[in-house]
């Protein structure tokens, strides 16, 4: 039985994903804070001009609400010899849950990334490994699952820009602009 207190957490939780939607400064504040998660609270306030207390107590209230996932450092892959990028499509056999191949692929470490896709493929992946001859195991490994009807990878010859951060500035100027031409 649900315990009286723990639903209304529930509530109060989905209260606020509901009702509190993204304002500008939250927006600065993801600007800043994307580009640098470890800098000291106080140094973001300086950057967005509002007090550490309120950055701090923003941030917070953005990661209680999933809004901010998690903060890892990025990795050179090259630094740890992983210097083949290789993006995967992967073909599901029809009777399967095409859902529950993507959970099972999410775990594999040499796939970073894991998409359900439209069209001609079912998931495409992204890995990233040492070299073609690890990209020939991995593949092997994968059509080795009975659910991997088929497999196409396409190798990367040069990454030319990797970023992980999202484009919040761009949409800061929009909204800006938007709030100024309605006036």
């Amino acid at each position: 039985m649900l315990n009286i207190l723990d639903g209304i957490q529930f509530n109060r939780r989905l209260l606020i994903l509901v009702h509190n939607e993204l304002d500008e400064l939250d927006k600065r504040i993801l600007a800043k804070f994307q580009n640098d998660a470890g800098v000291q609270y106080a140094a973001l306030a300086e950057k967005v001009g509002w007090p550490t207390s309120t950055v701090f107590n923003r941030i917070k209230r953005m990661f209680d609400d999933g809004v901010i996932k998690k903060v890892i450092p990025i990795i050179d892959p090259s630094a740890l010899g992983l210097n083949t990028t290789a993006w995967l499509k992967l073909g599901i056999d029809l009777k399967m849950d095409c859902c529950q191949v993507a959970e099972k692929l999410s775990e594999n470490p040499n796939l970073l990334e894991v998409y359900e896709i439209a069209g001609d493929w079912d998931i495409m992946a992204k890995a990233k490994v040492r070299d073609n001859l690890d990209l020939h195991d991995l593949a092997k490994e994968l059509m080795a699952m009975p659910e991997v009807t088929r497999i196409s990878t396409i190798v990367t010859l040069k990454t030319v820009k990797e970023d992980h951060g999202l484009p919040i500035q761009k949409y800061l100027t929009e909204q800006k602009e938007d709030e100024e031409s309605n006036e």
